[in-house]
């Protein structure tokens, strides 16, 4: 991949240039006749690791001539393995290398024609900066330190400490992100909502990856053997992601392969052990406790021909799971009646095979051109219970009813094309076709399709970049200042059982949604950097339109060596999706029921924060975080629990998603980061970070419902009717009744790593404070979940977790242990949702 900035006379003959493209993959033959130049090639490493510097800035300056028009300026940028090519008139040129984190390089030589200059160059990381390069909050590579949001980054390096097989495993270690059956939560922005309608936009790539029909995350289904680093922006992203991203983005970036073709396998088996205290064990009458074993495998090499005229960079994955889960299954007497004895009654499972690939080909002849096809495909079968038998005894057994088995298959191919134009311009095309397949076997037969669901995904997004860094044309204006724009649609068909109440009679379903988008970075005096954007989007979800403008602002200013203050606020715009509009289904003995007049809800985010980074000799460097945030929302969507006669008279009681009123969530953050190295061969990492969070309704008595109720015991026949806002349809259990339901307050995750040579040893933990305001019927004499009063009583304030994790890498792999839970404690995140107990694994990896 590289970036070539031409003469005049190569700027005629690029006019000889055609490009065809059909679907996204497609290019026609062309030549490229060149002036009589000679080339400068090389590689740029790290002086401290020597590992490859990607994305490096390289351009050349004539002393000898004035910096004109940009004619004496000849650059490229290097590709994912710090590879780079410059094509110069002959003569003496200073070559610059410049790159986010490393300190700027430049030294003297001369071309010849004809001729290739061999040159490598090492560049040394910056003492006062990070040296993380993020992606997501521009679309394009930027310092963690210069972001206007908080940003936050995983490593596969943790991700393979911790055997993370799904994402969500090592995303809940990250401060202010918790995850509570499946959904992601950031700073609170929103709360358990049985996995419909998350505010947080999931991506691979860049591309969104959430079940377009319930706006859901597949944890699973992403290619963790093959991840470069996940990010985390933490706000408002609505701008450059669309609708789901109100409150943050996820972006699981993956990996391209090195020079040298590699191959890993890792192994891994783990039991989990006997719930503590009065908690009954679910896999009792067993020879042993349930287990969770698994393997997963890459490959990736670099495919070159003969002739090196081209090279396709090829990485394949797969990953196989076995895991028996830790909850039992329902008990044979159901409260609709008797169980239905030839459905699986295992409890919670998950067995999946999954297998992904990705390409990409780059023609030599053709500087900062490249195009491929990733896949990835997923067959799963298991099992999903929202809700507990009780809150004591059989709280890690299922409720009467609640329990359903699953058959998915996911899937998505993704083209794209990219292209590094002169002058810092970037081209880039890409799409995704997502599919999914869902059969659930709840209900009575032979209807036991009320869970089914199908659902179609089509994406497909232009996006452009310009780079200004090097501009001579109006300086004032034009440089340092970096443009993002683009224009993406998206079409959903949906069809199935579980979001059947739509009104259309055949249980389908059609999303649309068209956006334009352009973002502006510009930076001052290397020192403040500016950002500013809008994005235009319109949906339409069946017959129900809308469409809305955005716009956010952001600004970071270096206020001295290693001192960062950033400050954002930005706008979002959320549509419901089809899970909350016509969800039709059962769990538990309640039902889940459609609301098509859902509105759209409207949000802004605003963030202020300041990043101190420090080094302390040659032994101590880190950082300290701190930020405060608020969000605000306007016709906020949270379900609530009511009673209703249906189109045909019949009553219905269960869940129902509603536009329930403003709210507003605020908060603070604290991050803390030190590595330490004692002394040769030794380091220590430590990261802690704590988040409080504010959630609250602007408004406790808004009416956005009514509920039917009981009348003198003789219901249905009488009846009441009574107007629902948040203050009669929530119950606080010790707090402030004005808070949102189902949120965690207080958060901190810590993690501390001591390593020595080829050891390593870490200690995760994490606190959750109880939620305390859930849904009024939960607390009804008549509930079916047990005492759960008590059960508030029993938790007291919160709960903490530890994991261990030990491992050492030897020269064909790596050998490690990890203990989830070690204190094996029984607690739940979210009441009526238990949280596993302790699970030890052996994992065995192998590299060659």
């Amino acid at each position: 991949m590289g970036l070539n900035i031409t003469t005049t006379e190569n700027k005629a003959m690029k006019q000889k240039i055609w490009v065809l493209i059909v679907g996204f993959c497609w290019l026609s033959p062309f030549a490229l006749i060149r002036a009589q130049t000679g080339s400068i090639e090389g590689k740029i490493t790290g002086v401290e690791n020597g590992e490859a510097i990607p994305l490096v800035t390289v351009y050349l300056t004539n002393p000898n001539e004035k910096e004109s028009g940009g004619s004496n300026v000849k650059g490229a940028i290097s590709d994912f393995n710090g590879n780079y090519t410059l094509q110069a008139k002959p003569g003496k040129w200073v070559i610059h290398f410049s790159a986010v984190g490393f300190k700027s390089k430049a030294e003297t030589v001369e071309v010849t024609t004809g001729k290739v200059l061999k040159l490598n160059a090492k560049l040394e990381s910056n003492v006062l900066e990070l040296n993380e390069v993020i992606y997501s909050e521009n679309r394009s590579p930027q310092k963690i330190e210069e972001a206007t949001v908080s940003v936050s980054l995983v490593k596969p390096e943790l991700i393979q400490a911790r055997n993370a097989i799904s994402a969500d495993l090592v995303i809940e270690q990250i401060p202010g992100v918790s995850i509570i059956d499946a959904e992601p939560q950031v700073r609170g922005g929103s709360g358990w909502s049985s996995g419909l309608g998350s505010r947080v936009l999931v991506l691979i790539d860049d591309m969104p990856i959430l079940r377009a029909d319930a706006g859901r995350p597949m944890w699973s289904f992403y290619p963790m053997e093959n991840t470069s680093q996940i990010e985390v922006v933490k706000g408002a992203s609505s701008v450059l992601y669309g609708s789901g991203a109100s409150n943050g983005v996820i972006n699981i970036r993956t990996a391209f392969p090195g020079q040298k073709p590699q191959t890993k396998v890792s192994i891994f088996s783990g039991m989990y052990s006997n719930p503590a205290g009065p908690a009954a064990s679910p896999w009792a009458g067993k020879s042993i406790n349930n287990t969770k074993s698994g393997i997963n495998v890459l490959h990736s090499r670099i495919v070159r021909p003969k002739n090196e005229k081209w090279e396709m960079d090829l990485v394949l994955g797969a990953q196989a799971i076995y895991d028996q889960g830790f909850k039992g299954g329902e008990p044979l007497n159901s409260v609709s009646g008797a169980f239905d004895t030839s459905r699986v009654n295992d409890g919670e499972y998950e067995h999946s095979v999954r297998a992904n690939f990705n390409t990409r080909f780059r023609i030599k002849s053709i500087q900062g051109l490249s195009f491929g096809l990733n896949g990835n495909a997923m067959m799963m079968n298991e099992s999903q219970s929202f809700f507990w038998r009780d809150a004591d005894t059989n709280i890690f057994n299922m409720a009467p009813g609640s329990l359903t088995n699953f058959s998915n298959v996911f899937f998505y191919l993704d083209p794209y094309l990219t292209y590094g134009g002169s002058k810092g311009a970037r081209h880039v095309l890409r799409g995704r076709l997502f599919g999914s397949i869902s059969n659930g076997d709840v209900g009575p037969k032979p209807a036991q399709d009320v869970q089914d669901s199908r659902s179609r995904t089509s994406f497909a997004e232009y996006q452009f970049n310009k780079d200004f860094s090097q501009s001579t044309a109006l300086p004032f204006l034009t440089k340092n200042l970096s443009i993002t724009a683009g224009a993406s649609v998206t079409h959903t068909w949906s069809t199935g059982g579980v979001f059947s109440d739509n009104g259309t009679g055949d249980s389908t379903s059609t999303a649309l949604n068209a956006a334009a988008y352009l973002q502006l970075e510009k930076k001052i005096l290397k020192r403040l950097t500016l950002t500013g954007g809008a994005r235009w989007e319109y949906f339409q979800v069946n017959d129900v339109r809308d469409n809305k403008p955005v716009f956010r602002v952001g600004a970071n200013f270096r206020a001295s060596e290693g001192t960062y203050i950033r400050g954002s606020w930005g706008q979002g715009f959320r549509f419901p999706t089809i899970g909350e509009r016509y969800i039709s289904t059962t769990s538990g003995g309640s039902g889940f029921f459609a609301n098509p007049n859902l509105r759209p809800e409207t949000s802004w985010s605003s963030e202020l924060g300041i990043k101190q980074l420090y080094k302390m000799g040659k032994k101590i460097r880190g950082f300290v975080d701190f930020s405060g945030f608020m969000q605000e929302y306007t016709d906020y969507v949270e379900f609530a629990f009511v009673g209703f006669f249906d189109a045909n008279s019949n009553f219905k009681q269960g869940f129902k998603f509603f536009n329930t009123g403003p709210a507003r969530i605020s908060g603070l953050e604290a991050i803390a980061f030190m590595q330490y190295q004692p002394a040769k061969h030794w380091s220590v990492d430590f990261n802690i970070g704590y988040t409080y969070t504010l959630p609250i309704s602007l408004d406790t008595n808004y009416v956005f419902g009514q509920n039917v109720i009981k009348k003198n015991n003789v219901f249905p026949v009488a009846y009441d009717t009574v107007a629902i806002s948040y203050s009669n349809t929530s119950v606080n259990a010790g707090g402030d009744p004005g808070i949102l339901k189902y949120r965690i307050q207080h958060l901190i995750n810590w993690d501390i790593q001591l390593s020595y040579k080829k050891w390593a040893i870490g200690v995760t933990g994490r606190y959750y404070s109880t939620m305390r305001v859930v849904d009024q019927f939960l607390f009804s004499a008549g509930s079916n979940f047990g005492d759960l009063p008590g059960y508030f009583q029993r938790v007291g304030d919160g709960a903490w977790v530890f994991d261990l994790r030990l491992g050492y890498d030897w020269k064909w792999g790596r050998i490690g242990l990890i203990m989830e839970n070690i204190g094996n404690a029984t607690y739940s995140v979210r009441p009526l949702g238990v949280a596993a107990p302790r699970l030890t694994t052996i994992q065995v990896g192998f590299k060659f």
